[in-house]
């Protein structure tokens, strides 16, 4: 069993408990941390964390330059139709502090941080 094998299901867990901090540092730590949590979800990271209402998990892919094909997963996000994930994929096109500000707030509202 190489590093990737057993990396990949720590980073999954990770990802599903939205541990930012922790994501952080993997991505840090393994280039291609994101293609290993890929494997784990058995999909794309993106798609998988907008369709299970990973809110957290879901900014810090949007903000992470390593992930893969994030424009293609966006699109394929758009289908999703909870408020918050339009509320992301807009924050994302749009690039504006009013948006992310609006977005912030509103994740703030859904978990409590």
């Amino acid at each position: 069993m190489d590093v990737g094998e057993r990396v990949g299901p720590i980073i999954k867990e990770d990802f599903i408990k939205q541990d930012i901090g922790r994501l952080e540092s993997w991505i840090q730590r393994f280039p291609d941390a994101c293609m290993l949590l890929e494997a784990a979800l058995g999909e794309s990271c993106l798609k998988y964390a907008m369709r299970e209402n990973l809110w957290l998990s879901s900014v810090f892919l949007l903000q992470c330059e390593s992930v893969p094909r994030k424009t293609l997963q966006i699109q394929t996000c758009v289908e999703n139709q909870h408020e918050t994930c339009l509320h992301l994929v807009r924050s994302h096109v749009q690039n504006s502090p009013s948006s992310q500000s609006f977005l912030a707030s509103h994740l703030y509202s859904l978990v409590r941080l």
